[in-house]
């Protein structure tokens, strides 16, 4: 799994990826890959297995984006920190923790087959994750990707199965419902720290979504027992 742009031989042609790239190699397979500039930085796994959910992976010797990098590579560090812990590695151990990261890539070669677009989609669905607040549209989103906003919208529901504006809405209420349950700010300020310009807005959405009103889901939360 790659932190930096790098060159693959796939077959007699060689090909550019950009960070955050994975690859499955079956044994005894050529392998070739080189920096695509400078410096060149990966994380990698040399095993055997005899899983069927592996054995079965739908991509080998190809690369393909990972969609969520920090996620993957968290978990490899969990897979080393374990392999290489005082007690020698708990076999039961390891081999879950593998079948999670196969599992999450599985998603990812999935998603690879469907568009030309699929990591520059993922890249733009992560932005919104992340930071809601901004002035997302489909312009501006569209122009991000230099396509038209038309084709960005058949793309994102295709991919994600949520058009892109509903993919912004559900982030921002999403990091409403967690300020809510664990700060003291007010509506106002939720708003605006969501991306609303006006409460009266973030109140009606919030209510379509959750079926509450801000103040009646912060007093649920703040009633229910924590787990």
């Amino acid at each position: 799994m790659t932190h930096s742009p790098a060159i693959f031989r796939c077959g007699e042609d060689e090909e550019r990826y950009p960070a955050d790239t994975a690859i499955l190699y079956e044994p005894d397979s050529k392998v070739f890959y080189r920096a695509d500039g400078e410096d060149y930085s990966d994380d990698w796994l040399y095993f055997s297995t005899n899983e069927k959910t592996i054995l079965d992976f739908p991509c080998r010797n190809r690369p393909f984006p990972i969609s969520d990098p920090e996620y993957c590579y968290n978990l490899q560090q969990l897979i080393s920190w374990e392999l290489y812990s005082d007690r020698g590695g708990s076999e039961e151990i390891l081999s879950e923790l593998v079948q999670i990261l196969f599992n999450r890539l599985y998603d990812d070669t999935v998603i690879r087959e469907t568009t030309p677009y699929a990591h520059s989609l993922w890249g733009l669905h992560k932005s919104i994750q992340m930071d809601p607040s901004q002035n997302w549209t489909v312009k501006n989103m569209a122009e991000r990707l230099n396509i038209s906003p038309s084709y960005l919208q058949a793309l994102y529901k295709q991919q994600f199965q949520v058009s892109c504006i509903e993919d912004v809405i559900n982030s921002r209420i999403r990091r409403a419902r967690h300020l809510l349950e664990h700060t003291r700010k007010s509506s106002a300020e939720i708003a605006s720290e969501c991306g609303y310009h006006t409460v009266e807005h973030f109140n009606r959405q919030f209510r379509k979504i959750t079926g509450m009103t801000p103040l009646e889901y912060r007093r649920k939360a703040t009633i229910s027992p924590k787990k």
